[in-house]
Parts: structure tokens; sequence; C-alpha cells
């Protein structure tokens, strides 16, 4: 979340922490535990976290990463986020979002993997090097935003 600060759980109340616009929000739920809803790099929507279950055992917890290897978004495609001056900079999906310290959210379309290459150099200080040999995003991984 890169909000570079604890957010304090409370059983019988909301709670919030870190700096606009990378705030995160947290409220109890039902199940006792806690939905904090947060933002995420390369998006234009919050996320919220459901925290349904406690107290798992570790073979749980290794099974659901492993299953991860099969559907994560981001098995396909390369994402970056850097904190910049109250701002964060993401690419992801084929897209440069930049969350602004007021919360707005801007989006560049990037136009191909060169694109992509050249902005990890200069705004994320990408070795050239490795920038341009990072193998192609998946085409379609860009559909869903």
């Amino acid at each position: 979340m890169m909000i570079d600060e604890v957010v304090p759980l409370y059983p019988d109340r909301p709670s919030a922490g870190g700096p606009m616009p990378f705030t995160v929000h947290a409220a109890p739920n039902e199940e006792g535990l806690w939905d904090i809803v947060f933002r995420m790099g390369h998006s234009t929507k919050e996320l919220t976290c459901k925290l349904n279950v406690d107290k798992v055992p570790m073979a749980y917890l290794q099974e659901r990463w492993e299953n991860t290897r099969n559907y994560s978004l981001f098995n396909s495609s390369l994402y970056i986020r850097k904190n910049i001056n109250g701002r964060g900079e993401t690419i992801g999906r084929h897209k440069h979002f930049t969350l602004h310290e007021d919360g707005q959210i801007t989006v560049v379309e990037l136009d191909g993997d060169e694109a992509r290459s050249r902005m990890l150099v200069e705004q994320f200080g990408i070795s050239e090097e490795a920038a341009f040999s990072l193998p192609p995003d998946d085409p379609d991984s860009g559909k869903s935003v």
C-alpha cells in the first residue's frame, strides 16, 4: 500500500492512516475483522480488501499464495510504482497512472513496449539495459482497467 506508516485497527470504530493520496481506511466488519480500503497504483478505482478469516494455518497461506500463479494479473504485465513528491507514479497494463496529491488520477496510454521502456528509464531510474530487455506485456492484460 506504500503509505509509510501503520494504520491502527480498532474493533469498535473505523480508522485511517497515511497521507493523501495514499490514505488507507479500515473499518471493523461482521466477521470481527476489518475491511481495508486503499488506492491501487494501477487502477482508477479503490480496492476493498475484506479480511474474513483469522488464525489460519501456514499451509493454507502457502496454498493460496501458490494458487496466484494461475490467475494473478501481475503474471502477464510489468507493474512498477514509485512515490514521488506526494504523488504516486505507476506503470501497469500498458498505461502510466499518476495519483495526484489531491486524489485525482490521470491515465496516459503507453504506445507499446518501447514507450514503456523509455518511461522506466526516464521516470523510474531503471537502467536502459534492464528496461529494454524486459519481455513484452501480454496484449490482453490492459483490458480490465
